[in-house]
């Protein structure tokens, strides 16, 4: 959670780095990564006019994404995540859970999906890039 003297920067794209440096004493199912910064989703769901929507990233994992927005987001709800690895690609995530938190909304989201144009490798390949060094 941000103090009052401490403003993310939004350049709206997620970063290779967002992914890197593990809690070792964390317990779940793949090490959670702590992150500090804005990034923007394009909510899938049908409505009269599609914009993006800014959230604070707390957390990350080669899976899932965790981040506070000022909304609540339905369970099953997909958006879209741009990420910069060598060339701008789309990453399609699905709400897991969302609750209320100090005034804002804390989501859970795991990955389900990539947008690419003429993709030739492999969704885990780019998630084992991003999770290394």
């Amino acid at each position: 959670m941000l103090n009052n003297m401490e403003t993310p920067t939004c350049t709206g794209d997620l970063a290779a780095s967002d992914f890197r440096v593990p809690n070792a004493s964390e317990k779940r199912q793949e090490p959670r990564h702590a992150a500090n910064r804005m990034i923007e989703l394009m909510p899938c769901k049908n409505s009269p006019a599609w914009r993006v929507i800014e959230a604070e990233l707390v957390d990350c994992s080669a899976h899932g994404l965790g981040f506070l927005i000022d909304r609540p987001m339905a369970s099953d709800e997909e958006f879209l995540v741009k990420l910069r690895l060598g060339k701008l690609m789309l990453l399609l995530y699905t709400v897991q859970h969302c609750r209320p938190e100090n005034g804002r909304f804390r989501v859970g989201a795991k990955f389900t999906g990539l947008v690419a144009d003429k993709f030739n490798g492999d969704a885990q390949a780019i998630l084992n890039a991003l999770t290394q060094a």
